[in-house]
């Protein structure tokens, strides 16, 4: 028979008040059945919850797609939908649908290859943005050799080398490592915040995993396979996470030195989603800006049609140090402008 007692007593006793309230904690353990959050704190053991504002309301948003990429059934990337730089190392589809870099296993020094959504992806304050892609790889812990796959650019120049002015994303590192990273041009530079995914040690080669970037103003949480990894919250001296206004996503592969093995990332199923309130984008822009709509090459189709856009841009992605507010077309690689 259960006994209950009244004070404050932690003998392995329920308890009561004066007014004969009966006292009852939670667990705060999220690994403990029946764990509840009073607000939204990410740790790796806890399914995502409901996220709930200061004032204690429950937070809600509207989720649209924004960006989807899929490389399933088609043998060369779609161009007006993907661009290309590349110094020696080559890209192809494989027949299960993943995107390849380092098709040709190619271990040389100073080689390197990029895609990049030639649609950008533009960071506004007060909305929340997932993106997702599936990943897997062949010697991932090779050194010499760095693998970059989120949203971001870098100057484009033999090697493939050049440092991200501004990168949200994953990394496997020359060393070896595996990291999640925020890159910023503030102060006309680029800088770095990370933290180590998996105690910097990458997942096992040959298995497909789920990446996931939750981006905010305000930080950028690194989930892998549906489990929270880590967060880096954005400098103290900036205004968020990063500098520039639209981003591209981007997967790179460069050879710092002669790669002690070959290492041969692949890449599909890319997801881009923006939680927040409505922005007003009508769903034709947005299919417009994934390459569905008659000026753009279907999905798993590579004959593209001649028109090079069908909307301008607001605006271009500043670098290093200075911003700029000339009007570019939606896919001009050269500009980079969102929209």
């Amino acid at each position: 028979m259960a006994v209950i007692d009244t004070g404050t007593s932690t003998a392995g006793k329920a308890n009561v008040d004066a007014n004969f309230n009966l006292q009852v904690n939670l667990p705060t353990t999220s690994s403990q059945a029946g764990y509840a959050q009073s607000a939204y704190i990410p740790v790796s053991t806890a399914p995502r919850v409901n996220k709930i504002t200061e004032d204690g309301q429950i937070y809600l948003a509207e989720a649209r797609q924004i960006f989807h990429g899929d490389f399933n059934a088609v043998t060369a990337v779609q161009s007006t939908r993907w661009g290309t730089n590349a110094t020696t190392l080559t890209k192809a589809v494989q027949t299960n649908g993943f995107m390849r870099l380092n098709a040709g296993a190619v271990t040389t020094t100073t080689t390197g290859i990029a895609i990049y959504s030639n649609r950008v992806i533009t960071i506004e304050n007060g909305y929340e943005y997932r993106v997702r892609f599936q990943l897997r790889h062949v010697n991932a812990t090779a050194t010499n050799k760095q693998i970059d796959a989120g949203l971001g650019y870098y100057a484009f120049a033999a090697g493939q080398a050049a440092a991200m002015n501004e990168f949200i994303g994953f990394r496997w590192t020359t060393t070896g490592g595996l990291l999640g990273v925020l890159e910023t041009s503030e102060g006309g530079a680029p800088g770095a915040q990370t933290v180590n995914i998996n105690s910097n040690v990458p997942y096992s080669d040959n298995v497909a995993r789920e990446y996931e970037l939750l981006i905010t103003e305000l930080e950028v949480q690194f989930w892998v396979d549906g489990v929270y990894q880590a967060r880096i919250v954005k400098p103290t001296t900036m205004y968020g996470a990063t500098k520039g206004v639209s981003l591209p996503f981007i997967f790179r592969q460069f050879h710092s030195g002669a790669a002690s093995a070959a290492c041969t990332p692949d890449i599909a199923q890319i997801s881009i989603i923006k939680n927040g309130a409505d922005d007003g984008q009508t769903h034709g822009n947005r299919m417009a800006a994934m390459g569905k709509i008659s000026y753009y090459s279907q999905p798993d189709l590579i004959t593209t049609a001649s028109p090079t856009h069908n909307m301008p841009a607001t605006g271009t992605i500043p670098t290093a140090a200075t911003g700029s507010n000339v009007a570019s077309v939606l896919n001009a690689t050269t500009q980079m402008g969102g929209f």
